[in-house]
């Protein structure tokens, strides 16, 4: 007789435990970890617009970042701590999280430009960037000039984006044209003076198959931050995300790359929000790579949301606005 109650209890005693032990791991109220949202392998619950997570770059005014070519790591430019001082811009290399790799002093700024280079593009080889109205080539190697800067169309170049062989984006918030160049400094194609005040410009070449948009960050002033996605044939905003702060920050820098490691077969942007005397780095999801085949099972993706972000309130007249 026992040995028969054994038999039919041992099956309920099975499934309590397993309910208990399920319950238990993914109840995000029991859990004192880092919240995570998973998806499975086609990523069809992810939303565009999404923060990834953040981080700060703390005593730095970042104003430009890029994700150097197929490596793991971002560089920055950095205005140092005082837009009056000359002395302080410098780059910056993290991994894709924040941390921090190295430094290096920025060579050849402007005379009396306090706040160094602005924006940054990729061109396969070295980094676009500017201060001025000259758009340089830096060596990711040395972060000297090997070859001469040419000219472009804004003073300065403060937004560039790199979108395909010899042809560049450049914009000054409203006091210039978002404009399309090559390496010569000729004007391609102009979308004109911008309705808004774009900072960072990022070219997108995989949210949409056989089609390249531009992204702004925008508007320049204090507040509430936008990514806004830009028709390059008409210049029009057709899709924008809106992002609040704890802190009053000002918008700045923007790459687009589709090589995160922790994200794959995901486009991703790098927003910079300036603030004095931290500024953010915040990493945001746009939607899945059309030019990809997308995984069918077996592969999870792992979406980190980090709501830790800088709380000083920044000083206009320590952020690039001028």
């Amino acid at each position: 007789m026992r040995s028969k109650l054994l038999i039919y209890f041992l099956p309920v005693l099975l499934v309590s435990f397993l309910i208990y032990g399920y319950s238990t791991q993914d109840n995000p109220n029991a859990d004192t970890a880092p919240q995570y949202d998973v998806h499975s392998g086609n990523t069809t619950n992810a939303v565009q617009g999404d923060t990834l997570y953040n981080f700060i770059v703390p005593n730095e005014l970042i104003l430009g970042v890029n994700k150097l070519g197929s490596s793991s790591r971002f560089v920055f430019t950095s205005g140092g701590q005082s837009s009056g001082v000359t002395t302080d811009n410098i780059w910056i290399r993290t991994d894709l999280r924040g941390n921090r790799i190295d430094s290096f002093p920025q060579v050849n700024n402007t005379p009396g430009q306090g706040f160094g280079f602005r924006d940054l593009a990729w061109d396969g080889k070295n980094l676009l960037t500017s201060d001025n109205n000259t758009i340089r080539r830096i060596d990711t190697v040395t972060f000297t000039e090997p070859r001469p800067g040419f000219t472009g169309p804004n003073n300065p170049n403060r937004g560039l984006a790199w979108s395909s062989s010899n042809r560049i984006w450049t914009s000054n918030f409203t006091t210039g044209p978002v404009a399309m160049i090559d390496t010569t400094g000729a004007t391609i194609k102009s979308l004109g003076i911008p309705t808004v005040a774009p900072y960072g410009l990022g070219a997108d070449r995989w949210t949409s198959p056989n089609k390249m948009w531009l992204w702004y960050t925008e508007p320049s002033l204090a507040g509430t931050i936008r990514l806004s996605k830009v028709d390059t044939a008409t210049g029009t905003i057709v899709q924008s995300f809106t992002y609040v702060f704890p802190a009053a920050g000002t918008v700045g820098g923007l790459d687009i790359f589709n090589d995160h490691p922790d994200y794959p077969g995901r486009v991703i942007a790098a927003m910079v929000v300036q603030n004095s005397p931290t500024s953010i780095v915040s990493i945001i999801d746009l939607g899945p790579d059309s030019t990809i085949t997308p995984p069918i099972g077996g592969n999870t993706l792992v979406l980190i949301h980090d709501s830790t972000i800088a709380s000083t309130v920044p000083r206009k007249s320590d952020r690039d606005t001028l």
